[in-house]
Formats: structure tokens, C-alpha cells, sequence
């Protein structure tokens, strides 16, 4: 059986080309999008006196990856245009649990949702992530 130190280093928070963050609760989370976003756009204004002339930073999305009456399937055009966007590129991937999924409260703030169609009930939760993964990069190379 590894030991806790091997698994932390083999895991994703080793991944040295993507942000990870890990909160303890939803309303953690939400309130870190939150405060983001403000200063990201905070900063942004400090730096000039004239904030209306500058581009302001686009505030960071979330993006689920949850079945719903609004998900968009991961492998239409429209989720290849949802990357290409400025939600898709600067966003919060937020992928739930196998078998409850994403949380309510992220669900219902989420900017879009995503599913991957499989003939099983649930895909493991790697799998899904490679999933995304693969089709966002595919999507920053291709023109539609």
C-alpha cells in the first residue's frame, strides 16, 4: 500500500501546468470565485486612473461538468466554442463526484455545463478530467 507522501506526490497536485486549488467547503469556493474576480478586476483599474479606456479583465468562469437540462455535450461545436470564449479560457473546471456530481450552489452559479455521453451511468472522475482536457486543448488549436 503507498504511504500518504507517495500518493500526494504522484497525484495531480504535482501537475505542474495546471492551477489546482482545494477548499474545504462550497461556500468556500464561492466566495474565493468571488473575491477573484473583484480583485482581478480591482487591480486592473488601480493601474490606470482611467479604467473606462482600458480592457477590463473578464471575470473567470465556471464550468461544470454535470448532466443537466442545460449541459452541452463535450464533443459538439458548441463546446469547442464555449473553450475558444472568454468564459472557456480563463475558467473554473468544476467536476463533481461520480455518483452525486457537481454540488447545487456551483451548479446553479456555473456559467455553462458539460457532459460526456457514455453508454454507463457514471465515468470515473481522471477519465473525465483527461475527457475535458483533451477536448479544451484540441479547442485551442483549431479554428472553426
Amino acid at each position: 500500500m503507498p504511504s500518504d507522501k507517495e500518493i500526494s506526490y504522484y497525484s495531480m497536485w504535482n501537475a505542474p501546468l495546471i492551477e489546482m486549488k482545494k477548499f474545504a467547503t462550497v461556500d468556500e469556493f464561492l466566495i474565493h470565485v468571488d473575491e477573484e474576480n473583484l480583485t482581478r478586476i480591482h487591480n486592473c483599474c488601480a493601474r490606470s486612473m482611467n479604467c473606462d479606456n482600458q480592457e477590463k479583465p473578464k471575470p473567470r468562469g465556471i464550468v461544470c461538468l454535470d448532466l443537466g437540462p442545460r449541459s452541452t455535450n463535450l464533443y459538439s461545436k458548441e463546446a469547442l466554442e464555449l473553450f475558444q470564449s472568454d468564459v472557456g479560457k480563463n475558467m473554473y473546471l468544476v467536476i463533481g463526484a461520480e455518483d452525486t456530481g457537481c454540488p447545487t450552489k456551483i451548479v446553479e452559479r456555473a456559467n455553462a455545463l458539460i457532459e460526456i455521453p457514455a453508454m454507463s451511468a457514471s465515468i470515473n472522475v481522471s477519465c473525465a478530467f483527461m475527457a475535458c482536457l483533451s477536448v479544451y486543448m484540441l479547442s485551442q488549436n483549431v479554428h472553426l
